[in-house]
Parts: C-alpha cells; structure tokens; sequence
C-alpha cells in the first residue's frame, strides 16, 4: 500500500544552511597563558605528577619529608585574552551607548567567562631530596575543566624539567579481574630489579584507558623518549569530570608498591591509611570520592 508523500524533519545529525549562522559564530577558543617561575634547581632524578584526585598520595609523601621538601617552581595557568577581551568589551559598550542592551547575551558572556576563570591556576612543584641524596620532583596537577590544559601543560613540564631517570605517573582506570592497580611501562625501560615488588603488578591492558594529566603526560614523554613508569588505581565513575570513586585497598597498594619502588620513608604508607580511614569514616561507605 502506498503512503502519501511526507516531508520528515532535518536528522539532528545534518546541519541545515539556514541553521549554520545560529550555532556556528566563528568564536575563536581562548586559550590559557602558561608561565613557569623557577625558584631553585629543577634537575631531578625522578619526576612524579599525580593528579588532584589522588593529592592524597602527594599529601601523605610531603607530610613524611616536611624537612627535606623544598618548593622549586610556580606554575601559573592564565588567561590573558580573556581579561583583554574584557577590556575591549567595556570599551565598546561605552562607545556605543545607543545600541540596545541584550540582558541574556551579558549573562551568558558572563557565565561563560566565570567557567572559563575557573581554570586559572598556580601549581606549585616540589623538590624531595632522600638520604640517598635521590631527587625527586613533585606535581600535583589540578583538575581543569577545560582537557585541552592538560595537553599544554604536559608539552610545558616536560620541556622545562630535565629528568636524568623516570617520569612517574599516577593515574585511574576502571580494573577488572578484582587488580586494585596495574602499571603501564614504557617500552625503553626492559626490566626491573627482581626484589621491586613492581614486579608483581599486572600490565595495563585494552581495553582499559586512561585519562586526564596522567594521559597527556605519558603520550607527551613517549614522544620525548623520555622512559616513564606509570602506575593506575582502579576506580570506576565520570572519569571525564576528574570524579572517580576508589576502593581503600587501592590506594593503599600503590603507596606501598610506590615506596617500595622509590625506597621512600615507610611512614607514607602509614600517613595513606591515616588520611584513609579518615575519608572513609567521614563519607560512611567502603568507596571514596576524593
């Protein structure tokens, strides 16, 4: 049987000519400033980043070596076009006072430029000095809603900072098999010592993934053959929000396969569990949203 002819509507995945000029304006993206002020030598051993959702890990080996912790460099993540185009705005709204004014347009701009600010940040980085006199370079990466940082700031860190041994990353994946963490080894690093107990963590494996800092460092350094060691916790949750839940166990096994590998003071494993059992007793459940 035959249906008369119909018209259906545009599918959303076609963009119509006469729809291109209302969703398409030609807005240039702004893009962030990022400067490094160095304080004091910056060449270390060992480069550790770790990001925002695991500062509690940065937390527990800082609280451990307070005397032999030294601030090196300041990062700062700016935008200056935005303040620039703010500046320039005002200057045209004075200039054209007979124009009518668009209450939603000013509040969008408004709320728009409020999110983008929101991105602004100063990282500090630290210097660890061991008895062993080994250095080690801190980062704790904050979370920036705007992913596109993250592959600037990689480009940046490791452009800036000469690492005579390893990069160190943590990071997140959603695990299987029950593994609380796997590690994820350049190819240029062949073996560990046999005593390491890093020995004994599983590969990182497809389909698992990761994300965010930890991500875009570890693409940058391969690139850089810079030889990177790189250890991810199991979680599960909105991994493009920097919002994932951890298990306890976790957290407290890449401290002590961490301290083991960097023969770090046995009191960060002490001060994880400490910092643990706090979040875990404060949020009431076996999981954590740090």
């Amino acid at each position: 049987m035959l249906r008369p002819f119909q018209e259906f509507a545009t599918p959303r995945h076609i963009i119509q000519d006469n729809q291109v000029d209302d969703t398409l304006d030609g807005t240039e993206p702004i893009i962030p400033t990022i400067t490094i002020d160095h304080h004091l030598n910056t060449v270390s051993d060992y480069f550790i980043a770790i990001p925002q959702v695991l500062e509690l890990v940065s937390d527990a080996i800082l609280l451990s070596y307070t005397k032999n912790a030294t601030i090196i460099s300041t990062i700062s993540v700016t935008f200056p076009d935005l303040e620039a185009g703010d500046e320039m705005e005002h200057h045209d709204n004075n200039d054209d006072q007979d124009d009518e004014f668009d209450e939603d347009e000013q509040l969008y701009r408004s709320s728009a430029n409020y999110s983008i600010k929101q991105d602004e940040k100063k990282i500090n980085v630290f210097q660890i000095t061991l008895p062993s006199n080994t250095k080690i370079n801190l980062i704790t990466i904050p979370t920036f809603k705007n992913k596109f940082i993250y592959n600037m700031l990689s480009i940046k860190i490791l452009d800036e900072y000469k690492i005579n041994e390893q990069l160190i990353c943590l990071g997140t994946s959603e695990l299987n098999n029950n593994e609380t963490i796997n590690k994820l080894i350049s190819k240029s690093i062949s073996s560990f010592p046999s005593k390491l107990l890093i020995n004994q963590v599983p590969d990182l494996a497809p389909p698992h993934f990761i994300t965010g800092s930890a991500g875009a460092l570890i693409s940058r350094s391969n690139i850089k053959k810079i030889k990177n060691v790189n250890l991810i916790v199991d979680a599960e949750g909105a991994f493009h929000m920097d919002l994932e839940r951890f298990n306890y166990e976790a957290l407290v096994d890449l401290g002590i396969v961490l301290s083991d590998y960097l023969s770090l003071n046995q009191s960060v494993v002490q001060n994880i569990e400490n910092k643990l059992k706090f979040r875990k007793a404060s949020s009431g459940s076996s999981g954590l949203y740090l």
